[in-house]
């Protein structure tokens, strides 16, 4: 098995946008008190969550496309990516 460094990230999105993965997992997170969102056309409403992941070797880089709904909450969606740290060969582990 080979071992990979990785590290989490997580960035709270308040409007429109395009969120790009360069990651091998992704999860979306809208709070009980947010907005539905659509992310590329799938609709995740509040105290939902969308989780996208990869099994090795392979590496997202979907750009994934935040809408904003209406709603009586606010516009508020956390992104966490796991991202790689280094390549595999830069640290030795291919």
């Amino acid at each position: 098995m080979k071992l990979y460094k990785t590290s989490t990230e997580t960035l709270v999105y308040a409007k429109n946008t395009i969120v790009k993965s360069d990651c091998v997992a992704i999860e979306f997170y809208v709070p009980s008190t947010g907005n539905p969102v659509e992310i590329n056309g799938v609709p995740v409403p509040a105290g939902a969550v969308r989780t996208v992941t990869q099994q090795s070797p392979y590496f997202d880089t979907t750009q994934y496309a935040l809408s904003f709904k209406s709603g009586a909450g606010v516009n508020e969606c956390y992104v966490t990516k796991t991202i790689l740290v280094d390549q595999p060969t830069a640290i030795g582990l291919d």
